[in-house]
């Protein structure tokens, strides 16, 4: 937001390690937080399905962001704003306990 000319190497760099990184920690949470294989496949199933439903406003509500402003800083802005509730959740979901259904 502040100089993404400045090292667009570097930029790029953090956001593959934070999505590369991501996606495979949320599959192997939903291993390690269930106690055997029909509870993983059922927690799996439910969150993959709200996750990527959700998602889909990620891409169209950052180009009405865009659009109506005619910048990016405040898409981005709005991005680092939902990363609090995004390490709320990660913190939830990293506790050590096991869900059964």
């Amino acid at each position: 937001m502040l100089a993404p000319a400045a090292a667009p190497w570097v930029w790029v760099v953090f956001i593959g390690i934070g999505q590369g990184a991501c996606f495979p920690l949320a599959l192997t949470l939903m291993v390690l937080r269930t106690g055997g294989p029909a509870e993983a496949m059922a927690l799996s199933a439910f969150s993959q399905m709200v996750g990527y439903a959700v998602s889909i406003a990620g891409p169209l509500g950052l180009g009405v962001i865009h659009t109506l402003s005619g910048h990016w800083w405040p898409s981005v802005a709005f991005l680092v704003i939902l990363q609090a509730p995004t390490l709320g959740f990660g913190l939830a979901a990293a506790r050590p306990r096991t869900i059964r259904f």
